[in-house]
């Protein structure tokens, strides 16, 4: 639309130019040279000369914009090529201010954030990914929580939190909810078996918690939290009047200097449209993708306002509901976000100094990753088998 509007407004200086032009040569002959038509002329030389002036203006800055534009394109892409994905083992990985880890859980949800020596955990799978994501932090030293977040009461979100809370000191748990709703109609809970399932997992979890003497806190929108000198702001959920739990998802943005990260839950449309409107910055470099890819979670103009450089996506291999969809890797790489996807590159970790970004993945796949850029450089080092 801008484009057409900047083309009729050529096109009408122009044409007004043509017809001053015109009109100019027709007074010259037809009053000759009497003071009337020499006024008239002057008149429609100094109209040609500010046409002609206004023209150039236009021209000029249509050339900076055009300028602007490719050298911004081009940081853009010498910043990206400087973002590598690197294969290596979690063990090979850096130290670094911040570590996000991506955990292979399969069709679930678990990540780690590390920054400046302290810990948060962001949800911890299914009730059978407990011991393996215990087992992980106390690899990568983790001694202590600063905040587990149950970003919302789905077993393969929150069942592994429980195998969490006896091994390792908790600051406070962070959930949307502090009893589990009766009906829930989030995409594939509908049946009465997952219904079961989500309501068993959270009731088993609330009471390790208060065996544990650990209280639940809501946050709400606005909310900001510490981990360092990393800021977390809570942007979701927006509002609780709802009967779909995915949409009821703890959304959560972490700043840390320049670089900044962006975790969704398994919010779907309606969630991620709130947010949206809400008018929080959404701005983010690396977003952890809502609820493994669903369609459901396909918000372009979130992903527009997201914008991320990448987009990681929490998901089991050949699972049983076909994500992540065509359609939502369709916008991932129509918003120009390089894909890291649990299912082809295992665990993936995400290291910052607060200006750049590098890619850490333990299972290689290439192509999975060429669909957005085909600048990252993979180095070459063996890597170990993943957890699914």
């Amino acid at each position: 639309m801008k484009q057409s509007g900047i083309i009729y407004f050529l096109t009408h200086i122009i044409i007004t130019q043509r017809m001053a032009n015109k009109k100019y040569r027709k007074n010259k002959y037809k009053y000759g040279s009497t003071r009337k038509a020499a006024a008239r002329t002057r008149r429609l030389r100094k109209m040609r000369r500010f046409f002609r002036l206004l023209t150039s203006v236009i021209v000029l800055l249509l050339l900076a914009a055009v300028t602007i534009w490719m050298l911004r394109d081009s940081a853009r892409k010498e910043n990206y090529a400087r973002e590598q994905v690197m294969l290596s083992s979690p063990g090979e990985v850096p130290d670094a201010p911040v570590r996000v880890w991506f955990l292979d859980v399969g069709e679930a949800d678990a990540a780690l954030v590390q920054c400046d020596g302290k810990a948060m955990l962001i949800d911890a799978g299914n009730v059978e990914d407990g011991p393996f994501v215990a087992e992980f932090l106390q690899q990568r030293g983790v001694r202590s929580l600063e905040y587990i977040v149950a970003t919302h009461p789905h077993e393969d979100h929150v069942g592994g939190i429980g195998n969490i809370l006896g091994k390792f000191p908790v600051g406070a748990v962070l959930s949307p909810v502090d009893e589990m709703p009766v009906h829930d109609a989030s995409e594939g809970n509908e049946d009465t078996s997952s219904q079961q399932l989500n309501i068993s997992a959270y009731s088993v979890l609330r009471r390790q918690l208060r065996q544990n003497r650990i209280s639940v806190s809501i946050p709400a929108p606005g909310s900001h939290y510490a981990l360092g000198n990393a800021d977390i702001e809570i942007l979701g959920p927006v509002s609780s009047e709802t009967d779909n739990l995915n949409d009821l998802s703890i959304v959560l943005r972490i700043v840390y200097g320049n670089v900044s990260f962006l975790f969704t839950g398994d919010a779907e449309y309606q969630e991620l449209q709130d947010i949206t409107e809400s008018g929080a910055v959404l701005s983010s470099d690396v977003l952890k993708v809502a609820h493994h890819g669903s369609t459901d979670a396909a918000n372009f103009s979130f992903l527009e306002a997201v914008s991320p450089s990448c987009a990681v996506i929490s998901v089991g291999a050949e699972n049983e509901h076909y994500h992540p969809t065509e359609k939502l890797l369709r916008m991932l790489e129509d918003v120009g976000a390089r894909i890291l996807r649990t299912d082809r590159h295992g665990t993936i970790c995400v290291t910052s100094d607060g200006k750049t970004l590098q890619y850490h993945i333990t299972a290689d796949d290439s192509a999975a990753y060429e669909s957005a850029a085909n600048t990252s450089a993979v180095a070459d080092s063996a890597a170990p088998a993943s957890h699914s």
